[in-house]
């Protein structure tokens, strides 16, 4: 590791953003890139859950419920 505390690498991927963030290169500016990999990150959540939701046993809904024990227990199998 050089004297200044980090590698060389670092210094290449701060200059790549900057050049990315004024348009310099054609790479994508960092606050977009950003934003999308949050997006996919948060799809990602919601489908996770979405099938948690949908595997979990249908004892859990209450006994009214009339959905329960019919298809209609995970509205998102098909």
């Amino acid at each position: 590791m050089p004297k200044i505390g980090f590698a060389p690498q670092i210094l290449n991927e701060w200059a790549k953003k900057v050049e990315d963030d004024t348009g310099q290169c054609g790479g994508i500016k960092t606050e977009p890139a950003e934003t999308m990999k949050d997006l996919e990150r948060n799809s990602r959540e919601w489908k996770q859950t979405n099938e948690i939701n949908c595997k979990a046993p249908a004892c859990l809904l209450p006994l009214s419920s009339p959905r329960r024990g019919t298809e209609l227990d995970c509205p998102l199998k098909r």
